[in-house]
């Protein structure tokens, strides 16, 4: 019997591994050059000296734009104030003329005390015996023109702490106390002015400041005539 014959096995060679080459940093690149061209392109037909317009700031409001003036004849001056805040008067009798208030300091609130007058160190005392324990600063001030001095402390409101100032401004033979919150007072102060001393009610010479009387006419202040 005839041996079956067996045909060789032929060897196998494996392929190499394919390589891929990644697409995208190139792509990336093309595009990166393409937008430098784009803008260079723009740049060299705009016309010249033309450059796009930048946009303009928005307007910043003054935050008191929207207050409103509170208006005191008989003492003679004005002020603006939150028109959430809406001013309380007091009449007070002795040293104290009057208290008015706008709202709480806690609320851009604050109070204008009118007194009959006083040194400096009466005011100082009277804070550090009934208000705080120290007066942190001692600032000299200018209000619509008339000197003055603000001292700034920290007072318990409520029951959180807060850096206050009051600032006393002599007018005649009366003082002005404004007090608000450290944070406000400049504002307050800005918006504050004197008006006419000829328009300030009186009762007596003794409502009138330095230089003026009581007309008992009209019940308002004038400049007494030189002699």
């Amino acid at each position: 019997m005839d041996k079956p014959i067996i045909a060789p096995i032929a060897s196998v060679v494996p392929e190499p591994p394919k390589k891929y080459f990644l697409k995208w940093p190139l792509v990336a690149i093309f595009s990166f050059f393409l937008g430098i061209a784009s803008v260079l392109a723009y740049q060299k037909y705009l016309p010249a000296g033309s450059n796009p317009a930048a946009p303009s700031p928005s307007p910043q409001a003054s935050p008191a734009a929207d207050w409103k003036t509170y208006t005191n004849s008989k003492y003679g001056f004005s002020v603006q104030y939150d028109f959430n805040n809406q001013p309380i008067e007091v009449e007070s009798s002795g040293q104290q003329l009057a208290l008015i208030s706008f709202g709480t300091m806690k609320n851009n609130g604050f109070d204008i005390e009118i007194t009959t007058g006083d040194s400096l160190d009466y005011y100082k005392n009277q804070l550090l015996d009934h208000v705080t324990g120290k007066i942190d600063r001692e600032e000299k001030v200018t209000v619509d023109g008339i000197a003055g001095v603000k001292l700034t402390y920290k007072q318990v409101v409520v029951i959180d702490e807060f850096s206050v100032s009051q600032v006393i401004i002599n007018q005649g033979n009366r003082d002005y106390i404004i007090r608000s919150l450290a944070t406000d007072i400049d504002q307050i102060l800005a918006t504050f002015k004197f008006t006419d001393l000829n328009e300030i009610g009186c009762s007596t010479g003794s409502d009138c400041p330095d230089g003026y009387f009581c007309n008992t006419f009209d019940r308002v202040c004038r400049q007494a005539l030189p002699d």
